[in-house]
């Protein structure tokens, strides 16, 4: 598609491309990927805690004030 157009914005999530990686690096990586998720979904899965850590974003001035829940990347 960027052949015919090339003002074509391409997005990904980052989460993807770190998951794939993770998947073919050295298990330090993955161990610190996989707490890094097992963080976000705790959590994204708590309504209590959801809401505090956006206030705390919201206190930081930050551009971004929610997590997504993360999911197996195949």
């Amino acid at each position: 598609m960027e052949k015919h157009n090339r003002t074509i914005v391409r997005t990904h999530c980052f989460l993807h491309g770190e998951v794939l990686v993770a998947k073919m690096a050295q298990n330090e990586l993955k161990e610190a990927l996989r707490e890094a998720i097992e963080i976000v979904n705790f959590i994204t899965t708590r309504p209590v805690k959801s809401r505090i850590f956006e206030l705390i974003c919201k206190d930081m001035d930050s551009q971004h004030v929610r997590l997504l829940l993360h999911t197996e990347v195949r």
